[in-house]
């Protein structure tokens, strides 16, 4: 108590050394005192820890070199104490020794008592610290243990774990790129806390995502995050459960076996990043295949053809992806607004919209506004009709963001054919993150067949060591979606997904 504590007023940059960051921290666990805290006293040459209960024991005692005394009556002190230790001001360097005493008499210095539950003391000397632990206290039964960062306490810097201790921890991080890095605890706390004015997840259905997962279902969703879904060489048991999951899908939407499946091993399709994604993927192979026969229909050069605008034929009850679609992609809009009361697309209205411009008709399952499914087999009649009398070829996209993981659990005489069993249809699309209780992010989009239609989107990659096709719009990305639509398909079945779909009608 004799030598001078440190001015905390001043800034880090005007204090005196103390002590140098480190990858190390002393954390001392005390057992032995039942329900009393052992006291913890600051010396001239450093920190004692002292049983409650009389006669006193020193249960362990740090010196340091050089001096240092932290008087810390209060909360307020003890926090800027550890801040302190925390932040040194650079080019201090000092040496750290142990001394462990098994017993003493009573301590009769005790004008400074305070309860703690853990010390957290910075270690300067990574390779004498190691040397010193694990020691056990024969007095009190503590236990004294070098934590390395990123073991145990699981801080990568081995700073102390007070978050509000630490001087950047009321710092707005949000206008440079940080300067130095910070333990992990502290930058988990600083992450939680941008999160504490959100809405509830449980208790939003707006965005139409599922929020609820089991222990099995986060852990499997954590091993996809380390895999590369779009490297298939590298990853082939993960692209395998990619495909079986798009095989499972297929046999949902009663997909038919195209010619080049056998070569393949599974139907024409990907998993996505949402629906949106996958709307955009089959909006630009209708484009694409619509250009190949309009320019042969009409003897145009693939230049000539390109200053020709398409169009595409779809209900205003359209969700936000078809806005992107027609607004990136250079595709004009034919909407056709459904009758109150009955929220559908109407064939009809569709014969009218439809003309040897038009890529293809989107048909909605489970529109955003209330739910209704259109009636996909008689568009498709409409559409047949069209194609034979004018030698079009004007087919159908199925958006089932949301009806393509009900639909297929629902009554037929209910809902009607409203997939691959309609001919006109071409592709079908769906959110797995939504009905499909897959994690956000999850898409899926399914193609017929690959000739003249996934073909004209499909990039081939071959610089990865290997041959494999991609038929996304980014491409690095990782493979937890697949994997959790995955565990879902096995966890619940064609019996689980039909109770649930039961239950949310």
């Amino acid at each position: 108590l004799r030598a001078p504590p440190p001015d905390f007023s001043t800034p880090p940059s005007e204090r005196a050394p103390l002590s140098s960051r480190s990858s190390l921290l002393f954390a001392f666990r005390w057992s032995g005192c039942g329900a009393r805290l052992p006291l913890l006293y600051f010396f001239d040459r450093g920190f004692a820890a002292v049983s409650p209960s009389p006669p006193s024991r020193l249960l362990c005692l740090i010196p340091l070199t050089p001096r240092v005394a932290i008087p810390c009556p209060t909360p307020r002190a003890r926090a800027a104490a550890l801040g302190y230790i925390a932040s040194p001001p650079r080019g201090a360097g000092v040496r750290t020794a142990l001394l462990v005493v098994s017993r003493v008499g009573p301590v009769a210095d005790s004008r400074l008592p305070m309860r703690i539950i853990t010390l957290l003391l910075v270690a300067l000397n990574a390779s004498d610290a190691m040397r010193l632990a694990p020691h056990r206290l024969k007095s009190g039964g503590g236990r004294l243990m070098a934590l390395r960062g990123g073991r145990r306490g699981g801080g990568s810097s081995g700073l102390l774990s007070d978050y509000s201790a630490i001087e950047w921890a009321g710092e707005d991080v949000g206008e440079g790129f940080p300067a130095t890095g910070r333990d992990a605890r502290h930058v988990k706390t600083h992450l939680d806390n941008y999160k504490l004015l959100d809405f509830s997840p449980l208790l939003n259905t707006a965005s139409y995502v599922n929020v609820v997962a089991e222990r099995e279902e986060e852990e499997v969703a954590l091993s996809g995050l380390k895999v590369n879904i779009a490297d298939q060489t590298i990853y082939p048991g993960s692209f395998k459960l990619h495909n079986d999951a798009l095989n499972m899908l297929g046999d949902l939407w009663h997909l038919p076996k195209s010619a080049s499946f056998d070569e393949y091993g599974c139907h024409a399709g990907a998993c996505t990043v949402g629906s949106t994604e996958a709307c955009l993927l089959a909006g630009l192979a209708l484009k694409f295949r619509w250009r190949k026969w309009y320019a042969a229909r009409h003897g145009l050069s693939e230049s000539e053809v390109r200053s020709v605008y398409p169009n595409l034929v779809i209900s205003t009850m359209y969700q936000a992806c078809w806005e992107k679609l027609f607004k990136y992609m250079d595709i004009e809009p034919h909407f056709v607004s459904p009758k109150v009361g009955e929220m559908v697309l109407r064939p009809e209205d569709v014969r009218a919209a439809v003309d040897d411009k038009t890529i293809g008709v989107v048909c909605i399952l489970g529109n955003h506004y209330s739910g209704h499914y259109d009636p996909v087999a008689s568009v498709g009649e409409v559409l047949g009709e069209l194609n034979r009398a004018n030698g079009w070829q004007v087919g159908i996209h199925v958006d089932a963001a949301s009806g393509g993981f009900v639909m297929p659990f629902q009554p037929e005489e209910e809902v009607g054919l409203c997939d691959f069993r309609v001919p006109a249809v071409l592709s079908m699309s769906a959110s797995g993150h939504k009905f499909g209780v897959s994690m956000c992010g999850t898409g899926w989009v399914l193609w017929r067949d690959r000739d003249d239609l996934s073909e004209h989107i499909a990039i081939s990659v071959s610089y990865l060591g290997g041959k494999a096709d991609s038929y996304t719009l980014n491409f690095s990305r990782p493979a937890s979606g697949s994997a959790v639509q995955m565990y879902k398909f096995l966890r619940l079945g064609r019996d689980g997904y039909t109770k649930l779909c039961a239950s949310q009608m």
